[in-house]
């Protein structure tokens, strides 16, 4: 379970920071390119990534300390 956690966690931080990036008119490829709506959008699933992440792993560490 933690390693479907963590590749889910790292592909939605990715697409979010892609997505952000895209937003942010730094990747000037596609269509979202230079729309502020996926700026919202993308550092929404990228704290999501992360948190997935952080939760992922803190179970584990919780687990193995008790």
């Amino acid at each position: 379970m933690r390693i479907v956690s963590n590749i889910v966690g790292i592909v939605l931080a990715l697409i979010g920071a892609v997505w952000l990036s895209q937003g942010m008119n730094l990747i000037r490829v596609g269509f979202m390119a230079g729309h502020r709506r996926w700026i919202l959008i993308g550092g929404v699933v990228l704290i999501v990534g992360v948190i997935v992440l952080i939760l992922g792993n803190r179970k584990k560490a919780e687990k193995i300390s008790q």
